[in-house]
């Protein structure tokens, strides 16, 4: 039988309550049991409570003890329509003069016209480029870069023309030789033109005068020096003097248009023979041409040979005492001889170095095309160009410039240029007839796309890629001057296996983004790609997909152009973007497709009222400055381009004098490098100073941030440890508790003490911190600040002291407290657990006790239920035979 309910359905007794009255003596050791694992509970919670708000405390401790709340700063303008300033930590206090010179400007490309914009189709398949920054080849020297890196002196000059006329030219604003020759140019008051040919200026006197054509330096500056205008002129016009000459000093990040020299790094570069014997030089370390001199002339006694600049002054010569011969071998996979010109071909016991550096406004020869990448990468072969039947020597040629001016020497008719978006080189014919171009000796020709038959009138190299992505780029100028931003991705490589890669802060070239990924032990190599413009990454085992992807929401494989799939078991990160344009397009289709390709342009419609063609497509860059210069070419759709705007970078002068200030550039207009700590903003032309000052607001906050947060903690420690004598039950959870104690004791020492080491000011009731009756503590505000005011050093040096401060000092106090293996809060709660599994042990097994305990009792009632009900039916049973009997 057993009990379907609390009443015995033989006996009519209550069984439920007999046995839960007889339970409930049995329940009060559990109940026990169960109020002190809560009161624990509640104790361990309150200790985690606590120790959170001593964390909150020590983050004020930091950032006294990092210094960085007193070397707060802000910055203001004497004019926000100019210059505007926001000042960092550590920004030195001081008023700063500066001149906003010119903007920063995007460029903007204009097509030729077309009838309309929506129903002819434009005819032809193809793909439009677009490139940025030094992906063009027509660069113009900065003033900074000339005479080796000397630069020019900002001043201005005299000019004196033949008829005696005379101006002074300021040019104390110019940063190129393109506003030198503007300035000159749009000169009044005298009749002379400049120009820059090959590595000078020029200036012709248009005059008619019979006197002397001159420039003088004005007003004790060098800049008509500097600018090699100082030469006897010679008739009408003045050849200047070489300004592009190398020097020791020059930066070898300078050379090779702008890529610098590829060095092997801690390994050998390249070996040297000569009459003597060998040696191996190594350039680890060498920043200029006179590093790389001294790296060589101290091998001499092993070799025989010196090395020079070369009297030209445009590379390096080595000569050998005793007449050669003389043998240069790269070593290691570098690439330092080429790029230091010493793969030319000896003559006798002479090394005349190839030119390593650019002209004043093309970049060399050999870094078309991708630049030489080593292996079996080639070079052009110089010699004559044929242009119909007359030959044009181009032996001489090492720039792009030599090359336009030497086939300008030809007397067909046929004229020369770079393309306007600085890409190729077009040769036309202005009565549009045919001509052809082809080599005689050499492949120079060939190798630049102009070997052909002209099409009415001209023929087009199409872009000749140069190179602008090296070993030696910042990340900073890639992506049109967006930049690459610091951050992870993870390389699968076709095995499967992976690694992720960190690109930090300190990784600032494209050199170090290359050294990461090639030791990160994967099947993958990665280089400069074969067109000089981006990276390279190829797999190099495993039959997998290898792929690249950026971790963490970052984006730095992106900007590197290296996130995705390896297709074909390789990847180009080229930085040259394609939008495919079909034969049916229509002007509005090839705008739409510009615009949603992301390319780094904002494509629009133009109307410019002509009556046959109006419709014009207008590109503007979305990355203004130098670095967001636009290549566009549009040549395989018979599309061209005018540049409207050149992209330009912003100028700022640092200093109240034009003449003397410090001449700083940038692709945006923000500065963050001239002043430390302090951020640039230029918003309009002229004068402006900036005035940084010690943020004494910053500082009082982050005290009183201190003062509130230890009143918070002490607020919590009165609260657990209360106790009423009218109300003892009322007393707080931790009241009595050793370790809250311990920190009341410490904290209240901590305010108190006297701080060592901390300069004139010894305690914190010197600047105004005092403790109040309840143990809190408070701040007097006109204390602190007339302490801040008058001493601040002072004030510094009491929170700020290594170790002995405030700051260091209460870091370390509530280290004592919290930390995660030492703490007095971690062993106070690891008791506590302790104690929780112990009791928890005792419950659970006095819980199965009372279970038992129930259930017994239940089949013992079950079964005198069953007793009761047999008696029940043996006395129904004795009654019916009485009955029975009775009526018998």
């Amino acid at each position: 039988m057993s009990v379907s309910s609390s009443i015995g359905p033989a006996s009519g007794i209550d069984y439920g309550k007999l046995i839960e009255g007889l339970m409930a003596v049995e329940q009060k050791p559990l109940d026990k049991i169960k109020t002190r694992l809560d009161n624990l509970d509640k104790q361990n919670n309150a200790l985690l409570s606590m120790s959170a708000l001593l964390t909150g405390l020590k983050i004020s401790a930091i950032n006294f003890a990092g210094a960085g709340v007193f070397r707060a700063s802000s910055a203001s303008t004497s004019n926000a329509s100019i210059l505007n300033a926001t000042a960092g930590i550590g920004a030195p206090v001081g008023s700063y003069n500066f001149i906003v010179q010119r903007l920063a400007a995007a460029s903007q490309v204009v097509t030729q016209g077309f009838a309309d914009a929506d129903t002819t189709q434009i005819g032809t398949a193809g793909n439009l480029k677009f490139e940025y920054g030094r992906s063009r080849m027509d660069d113009v020297a900065k003033l900074a870069d000339l005479n080796g890196g000397a630069g020019v002196s900002r001043g201005s000059i005299r000019i004196t023309d033949r008829t005696g006329a005379t101006a002074v030219v300021d040019l104390t604003r110019a940063v190129d030789l393109k506003d030198v020759v503007s300035a000159i140019n749009s000169t009044s008051g005298i009749n002379v033109a400049a120009k820059i040919d090959n590595d000078k200026l020029v200036l012709t006197d248009n005059s008619a005068g019979v006197g002397t054509l001159s420039v003088a330096n004005v007003t004790g500056a060098t800049t008509a020096t500097d600018l090699g205008l100082t030469a006897t002129a010679v008739g009408n016009t003045i050849t200047g003097n070489d300004i592009n000459k190398l020097r020791t000093t020059t930066k070898l990040d300078l050379l090779n248009s702008g890529n610098g020299v590829r060095t092997a790094g801690v390994i050998d570069d390249f070996s040297l023979t000569g009459s003597v014997g060998s040696a191996n030089i190594s350039l680890n370390g060498a920043k200029t041409l006179g590093d790389v001199l001294t790296a060589i002339n101290a091998q001499t006694g092993a070799t025989g040979l010196t090395a020079a600049l070369s009297a030209d002054g445009h590379g390096i010569t080595l000569t050998d005492a005793a007449s050669g011969p003389i043998t240069v071998t790269a070593l290691n996979g570098s690439l330092a001889a080429f790029d230091l010109g010493l793969t030319a071909t000896p003559s006798g016991g002479t090394l005349t170095g190839d030119r390593i550096n650019s002209g004043l406004t093309s970049v060399l020869i050999r870094d078309l095309k991708g630049g030489y990448q080593g292996g079996a990468d080639t070079v052009p072969t110089l010699g004559t160009i044929n242009i119909n039947a007359e030959g044009i020597d181009l032996s001489s040629a090492r720039t792009v410039d030599d090359v336009v001016r030497l086939l300008n020497t030809n007397t067909q008719g046929v004229t020369a240029a770079i393309d306007t978006n600085g890409g190729g080189i077009t040769l036309t014919k202005s009565d549009g007839s045919s001509f052809t171009v082809a080599d005689g000796s050499g492949n120079l020709a060939a190798w630049l796309n102009i070997a052909g038959t002209a099409t009415a009138g001209k023929i087009s190299s199409g872009d000749l890629d140069p190179r602008y992505v090296s070993n030696n780029t910042l990340l900073a100028t890639l992506n049109a001057g967006a930049g690459v931003r610091p951050g992870k991705f993870r390389i699968t490589d076709g095995n499967g296996a992976s690694q992720t890669v960190e690109i930090t802060t300190a990784d600032t070239t494209v050199g170090a983004v290359l050294k990461k990924i090639n030791s990160a032990g994967l099947a993958i190599t990665a280089s400069i790609n074969d067109t000089g413009d981006g990276l390279l990454l190829k797999s190099t085992g495993g039959g997998l997909t290898a792929r690249i992807e950026d971790l963490d929401g970052g984006t730095t494989a992106a900007a590197l152009n290296i996130k995705g799939d390896l297709t074909g078991g390789q990847i180009d990160g080229s930085y040259e973007k394609n939008v495919a344009i079909l034969a049916t397009d229509k002007l509005n289709d090839i705008v739409k497709k510009i615009n949603d390709a992301g390319v780094g342009v904002s494509a629009t419609i133009i109307n410019d009222g002509s009556p046959s063609s109006p419709f014009r497509i207008s590109l503007v860059s979305r990355n203004s400055g130098g670095s967001g210069r636009l290549n566009f070419d549009g040549s395989a759709l018979g599309i061209t381009g005018t540049t409207m705007v050149e992209g330009q970078d912003a100028v700022l002068l640092y200093g109240n004098s034009i003449a003397t200030a410090l001449q700083a550039t940038s692709s945006s207009n923000n500065f963050s490098s001239l002043v430390p700590s302090v951020q640039l903003s230029a918003t309009g032309l002229g004068a402006a100073t900036i005035t940084v000052t010690r943020d004494d607001n910053k500082v009082l906050e982050s005290v009183k941030g201190f003062v509130e947060q230890y009143n918070k903690i002490w607020d919590n420690i009165t609260e657990v440890t209360k106790f009423d004598i009218n109300k003892p039950s009322d007393r707080g959870i931790l009241f009595g508790n050793a370790t809250v104690q311990q920190i009341q004791q410490g904290l209240g020492f901590f305010v108190t003490q006297v701080f060592t080491g901390t300069g004139q000011l010894r305690n914190l009731q010197g600047v105004g911190l005092k403790v109040k009756e309840d143990g809190k503590i408070e701040l007097d505000e006109d204390k602190f600040k007339a302490m801040l005011g008058s001493n601040p050093d002072d004030v510094r040096a009491l929170f700020t002291t290594k170790t002995t401060g405030v700051g260091d000092s209460l870091s370390t106090l509530i280290d004592k407290f919290t930390s995660a293996d030492t703490g007095i809060i971690f062993k106070s709660t690891d008791a506590i657990q302790s104690q929780q599994r112990q009791w928890t042990t005792r419950k659970d097994s006095l819980t199965d006790l009372i279970a038992l305990k129930r259930n017994r009792l239940i089949r013992q009632f079950a079964n005198l239920e069953v007793s009761i009900a047999k008696l029940q039916q043996q006395g129904t049973a004795l009654n019916s035979y009485q009955a029975q009997a009775a009526k018998s």
